[in-house]
This record gives structure tokens, sequence and C-alpha cells, in this order.
């Protein structure tokens, strides 16, 4: 842009669905990601009304262990992406298969802790959980 190169983390530059902070006259010029290891393990889930339309609900979880990285992210209509910090936490200390109830309930904090819409939370928590047991296949 006219005010020169900027850097800027991907949970600030995403705002929501189709509005980022990226302001008039300014381009990407690249985008850093991290390797992940060879073993690590990854799972996504989505679900749209439609082939072909956006995301209702969308879910990724990565766990790399050589990297001490679990991190799973719940993306909706409307709002910005967001950390699920207690389902990464709970994978980052039992692995890619944690017990269903611990799951559960992880899920369950997270989603209350992030404002879930009451109505939206089944469809959401079922994204979720596919997107964990991705990982584990």
């Amino acid at each position: 842009g006219t005010d020169g190169r900027r850097q800027i983390k991907v949970a600030d530059f995403v705002r929501g669905a189709m509005d980022t902070a990226l302001a008039e006259g300014e381009i990407i010029t690249h985008v850093l990601v991290g390797r992940l290891a060879p073993d690590a393990q990854w799972g996504h889930a989505k679900y749209a009304k439609k082939p072909g339309d956006f995301a209702q609900s969308m879910a990724v979880a990565v766990v790399d262990r050589k990297r001490d990285l679990a991190r799973v992210v719940l993306g909706r209509r409307a709002e910005p992406p967001t950390l699920l910090p207690k389902l990464s936490e709970l994978l980052a200390a039992k692995g890619c298969d944690p017990a269903p109830d611990a799951l559960r309930h992880a899920i369950e904090i997270d989603l209350k802790d992030a404002c879930v819409d009451p109505g939206d939370q089944t469809m959401h928590r079922a994204i979720v959980e596919r997107a964990v047991r991705d990982l584990a296949a």
C-alpha cells in the first residue's frame, strides 16, 4: 500500500466471511505457512446446504507432535474463524483419539465460550467431531 509493507497474523487478517483487514490499495505479496512434520495428522469436515455453497460450518484439526502443535479451528457463516482452545489442549494431551466423553465435554465448553448460537450448536458439534475423527483415520 501507500504506507509501505506490513505483516499481519492470519487471526488478525480474517475478520469474517469475505471480510479481511486488506486496506484499499494493498495487495498480498506472500503468505508464510509453517511446514508440518511428515507424520503430522490433520482432519477436515464441512457442511454446506448443497455442493458448491459456502460452508455453514467447517472445522480443521491438526496435530503435529514434533512441533508440539495441536489446533482445532471452527469456521462459521459470518464470524471469523474460532480457535477451540479446550479441544486443542485435549488433543495435545491425549492425542488424536481422545475418549468420547472428554471430546464431547471439550467441544461443549468451546462452543459455549465462542458464543455459538444455540440453534447451530448441534451442527457445529457434529462437524468438529467429524474433523477430529478424521485425525485418527
